[in-house]
């Protein structure tokens, strides 16, 4: 037989403790170098679940390898009258057997501290502790891929709610310019209105002198004239009051709806920074 020896590096046996811990959010640089170190990780863990798989595959074959030569000596020395051999052992036959015997259980025993060795290196050790590591390791990065994608989908609502808010603006700008522009037309209109009554007054004003002066008119006539203009320039103010009163409150109320959708834009822009920053921390 062979009897090769197996040369076991002395490791010391403590192990570190490791504690891991997890940050809710890592940079994007930060996680990039976590998964690296992941990999490199599995591949360590990896040579050293092959290497352990090498050793228990030589334990094996040395255990049969005694459990043979167990069994061949333990027929030797059990046969029976009927199954010996005819020929007669000598001493020095004894002697070698007995030393062959004595050799073989002294390789056993040595086979089997080996084996003891094997199983109480560091190494063992730490490969069962790699296979821990690498298990909480990859269980990390798959919590770190489900945080990406709740970021992701936090992000894509923020997204919506930016471009709902900017579409509200834009909306709210162009309604606000329209009324500024409107609120404009009717102060011009009411300009040429006030300054066409104006010129229509005074020109039957005109026209009632010269028929006062032709006698075509009486002055009781005029008067009563000038009395049926005044009432109808004052029902016309009132109309024209009544529907600039109106116009100030359609106004008004366009303005408020616009602070209101201003209001809504802005309060939906904050609320979802506050979502993103309350997952952030």
């Amino acid at each position: 037989m062979n009897n090769s020896t197996f040369s076991t590096p002395t490791l010391r046996r403590t192990l570190p403790s490791r504690t891991h811990q997890v940050p809710s959010t890592l940079p994007r640089n930060q996680q990039q170098v976590e998964f690296r170190e992941i990999e490199a990780l599995k591949i360590q863990a990896q040579n050293l679940d092959h290497q352990r798989t090498l050793l228990r595959t030589k334990t094996s074959r040395m255990r049969r390898i005694i459990s043979d030569r167990d069994a061949s000596i333990k027929r030797v020395f059990t046969q029976t009258k009927d199954t010996q051999s005819l020929k007669t052992a000598t001493n020095s036959m004894i002697l070698l057997m007995k030393k062959n015997y004595d050799t073989l259980n002294a390789q056993k025993k040595k086979l089997l501290q080996e084996l003891n060795s094997f199983k109480n290196c560091d190494n063992f050790w730490m490969s069962n502790e790699l296979e821990i590591e690498d298990r909480i390791l990859y269980e990390d990065q798959e919590r770190l891929k489900e945080i990406l994608e709740r970021e992701k989908v936090i992000e894509q609502d923020m997204k919506s709610e930016v471009d709902s808010s900017l579409l509200f603006l834009a909306e709210v700008g162009e309604t606000e310019e329209e009324i500024i522009e409107l609120a404009s037309s009717i102060s011009d209109l009411q300009k040429k209105c006030d300054t066409y009554e104006r010129g229509i007054s005074k020109t039957k004003n005109i026209n009632l002198l010269i028929k006062i002066q032709d006698k075509k008119l009486t002055v009781e006539s005029a008067v009563n004239s000038i009395k049926q203009e005044i009432n109808e320039i004052e029902s016309k103010m009132n109309v024209e009051r009544l529907s600039k009163r109106n116009t100030e409150e359609s106004m008004k109320k366009a303005l408020e709806k616009l602070e209101a959708v201003y209001e809504d834009a802005v309060s939906r822009m904050a609320a979802a920074l506050k979502k993103r920053q309350m997952f952030c921390d």
